[in-house]
């Protein structure tokens, strides 16, 4: 199976198991940065400042940043 392209967005590609489609997932992120931002529009620094203070939130509770976020890329790579 070849890898998709960088930034290939496939809204309709599902969970096999009945889970969330890929534009359901992007709502939910979307709504995530815009509570976290508090307005409806973020931009690229307001994705960094929250992808930082994620980072500084798993050092306060003990989680290895990095070891989740290889996690984060192989579900994302699956569900692409």
């Amino acid at each position: 199976m070849n890898a998709p392209e960088p930034f290939t967005f496939r809204p309709n590609r599902c969970d096999s198991r009945g889970g969330p489609c890929n534009l359901d997932r992007a709502k939910r992120a979307a709504k995530a940065l815009k509570a976290y931002i508090g307005r409806e529009t973020p931009d690229d620094s307001h994705f960094v400042d929250l992808l930082g203070d994620l980072m500084h939130y798993a050092d306060f509770d003990q989680i290895d940043f990095d070891s989740e976020l290889g996690l984060a890329r192989m579900h994302h790579r699956r569900e692409r």
